[in-house]
């Protein structure tokens, strides 16, 4: 395919076909086969075009090659995107902006020989293509070309629907209604919806549902305007019927308009939403949403057995409904399947690991210049040094790159499980760049664990640290309280004597008060005031971590660090997790608790220092 102007736009329907240069004698033939023929897609008419441009350039005749060119660029044209402004759209966008074919390509020349050829092909499928892109490419609002178009568009109905094509079926049959509206042609808005109820009227006889949806679609665009109350209701009722279908088992039949074999829970959801949207009662309609629920508990039992992670997202979707709605006794009832589903899902689930190796000469090397030659100064060498912190700025570089190599990680919806409970789900763009930073800062703190667990031994050999000494560090830094330095040395014994589960629960709720500690000293708030009726509480570690000034003077790297140490619940959330009693024993060991003692030093690097203005 070349870029559209004067050049040749090429498409072939079979990837790496090529097509054998046409006879000077059979191109016409071609042409007028093309042009009688009505069982071949619009792309396939656009190839045939193509090869018959080729034709014609060979024989020298230049303005007929120029023509089928534009010819086959209209059949080339899309119906779903919003690239072009109005219903057309190209059928491929490049990276760079690049659209094939162009709206530029269309110029007035172009879109003068697709009016001639509307007004004069017997073809409706033709008729009814060059007609419409004129209407909608032109600007001009030729009402003549909407009507061709609208007229044609009936004719290819009955055509696609004897072919069996029914999404081209129910989609000319939808831009016909939404043209006749458009030009406020009312004789034409009752023939066309007219042509839509005889349809729904014969899928429903027939039991071949599916292709209602497109043409209820239609319908719903224009509203309650055209249909009568009576018509109102029998297209409701096809459609309850059309529901009804789909929940029930139905074997599959050969040559049907569409699908028909059922159960089929999406399709069933799909016309109760179709429903929603012809009818005005905020009552039935809640009656409708609840039933769109029920079919996604459905769906969910349907599967439990053979795919319980894909009954998770049923019964969430399920909750959510119910949830919506009010439905507390069947928000109960979902979450008690949707409990055995997430402990079902666990063995669909293996762990992935990756070995790193790091000598010991590497981290000396990258640790030069911290270690001191007393235990204090090097304790405050390590909390100072930015060697443990994650960098956000790197982090984010590294996933931007992630992302363009493979999109396809970044886009797929999420769902996390604790305990075999479901703890969250991610589906939004921005929710998944959120979670996956947060996952590689989680990854970076994970493997740099090794280091941190070389500098604790380090500091065991070299300096002799042990718990007095190591408290003696924040002893002299003079913002600890008495009971946090009580508790901190309790803390480090029970980590010197490796009972880590111990050490944990000392240790972990010691960050959040020392730094509650720092901001008091600093004149911070740290006491959320209380609001009629309550009591003011104390400011939890979110609040603290948030605090304005803090945030400031800590930097965005040691900040996210915190918080994703402790308290963000798709980091490694130890305040949290340990508060609630959701970490394993295995998770209790000497690097976790390590990665606690670092955190802790790290806030002796702040200093309180008088000023007239703050205390900072």
């Amino acid at each position: 395919m070349t870029r559209h102007g004067e050049s040749t736009i090429r498409y072939y329907a079979k990837s790496g076909e090529i097509s054998e240069p046409m006879s000077h004698s059979s191109f016409e033939e071609s042409f007028n086969q093309i042009e009688t023929d009505t069982s071949r897609s619009y792309y396939e008419r656009s190839r045939v075009l193509n090869e018959l441009a080729d034709a014609y350039d060979k024989t020298g005749q230049g303005d007929k090659a120029r023509q089928a060119r534009t010819e086959s660029a209209a059949f080339m044209l899309v119906t779903r995107g919003r690239d072009f402004p109005g219903y057309f759209q190209p059928f491929l966008v490049m990276t760079d902006g690049t659209a094939y074919p162009s709206k530029a390509f269309f110029d007035a020349s172009r879109l003068d020989h697709l009016a001639a050829r509307a007004r004069t092909s017997t073809n409706p499928i033709h008729a009814s293509r060059f007609a419409d892109v004129v209407w909608d490419l032109s600007g001009k609002g030729d009402v003549e070309m909407a009507r061709i178009a609208v007229d044609n568009y009936l004719k290819c109905a009955r055509i696609f629907r004897d072919v069996r094509n029914g999404i081209e079926f129910g989609e000319v049959l939808q831009r016909s209604l939404s043209l006749s509206w458009t030009i406020r042609d009312s004789v034409r808005v009752q023939n066309v919806k007219g042509t839509i109820l005889r349809y729904l009227g014969e899928l429903d006889a027939t039991q071949e549902y599916r292709f209602c949806l497109e043409l209820v679609g239609g319908l719903a665009e224009i509203g309650h305007a055209i249909l009568t109350a009576e018509e109102l209701q029998t297209t409701l009722g096809i459609l309850e019927r059309g529901a009804r279908y789909y929940r029930e088992k139905h074997p599959a039949r050969t040559g049907t308009f569409g699908p028909v074999e059922a159960p089929s829970e999406h399709f069933a959801r799909e016309f109760h939403r179709a429903r929603i949207r012809l009818i005005s009662d905020p009552k039935n309609a809640r009656i409708e949403r609840a039933e769109i629920a029920h079919s996604h508990e459905r769906e969910g039992d349907s599967r439990l057995a053979d795919n319980p992670l894909a009954a998770v997202v049923s019964y969430r979707d399920a909750e959510n409904q119910f949830r919506d709605l009010g439905l507390r006794d069947d928000i109960q009832r979902v979450r008690v399947k949707l409990a055995k589903a997430s402990r079902l899902s666990e063995d669909q689930m293996h762990e992935v690991s990756v070995k790193l190796s790091v000598t010991p000469e590497q981290i000396e090397q990258y640790l030069s210049g911290i270690f001191c030659d007393t235990l204090q100064r090097t304790l405050r060498h390590i909390a100072a040094a930015p060697h443990f912190i994650p960098d956000l700025g790197r982090a984010e570089k590294q996933l931007a790159k992630l992302r363009k190599d493979y999109p396809l990680t970044y886009i797929i919806p999420q769902i996390h499980f604790r305990d075999a409970y479901l703890i969250g789900s991610f589906s939004s763009e921005g929710e998944l760049a959120g979670l996956a930073l947060t996952q590689e800062l989680v990854r970076w703190i994970q493997a740099s664990s090794i280091i941190l667990g070389f500098t604790f031994e380090k500091l065991k050999r070299d300096h002799h640290l042990g718990p007095s000494s190591f408290v003696e560090h924040f002893r002299e830094w003079g913002l600890c309280e008495s009971r946090n330095l009580a508790l901190l040395q309790k803390g480090v014994e029970h980590y010197f004597h490796k009972d880590y589960v111990s050490a944990l629960h000392i240790l972990v709720i010691q960050f959040e008060d020392m730094l509650r500690g720092i901001l008091r000293r600093a004149n911070r708030p740290v006491l959320i005031p209380p609001i009629a009726g309550t009591h003011g509480r104390v400011a939890v570690l979110g609040s603290l971590l948030a605090d304005e000034q803090f945030s400031r003077i800590a930097g965005s790297n040691l900040r996210r660090y915190y918080e994703v140490i402790f308290s963000d619940p798709n980091g490694i959330n130890l305040r949290n997790n340990i508060a609630h009693g959701l970490v394993e024993v295995e998770e209790m060991n000497r690097q976790t608790v390590e990665l606690v003692l670092y955190s802790l030093l790290t806030l002796t690097r702040f200093r309180i220092e008088e000023s007239s203005e703050r205390h900072e």
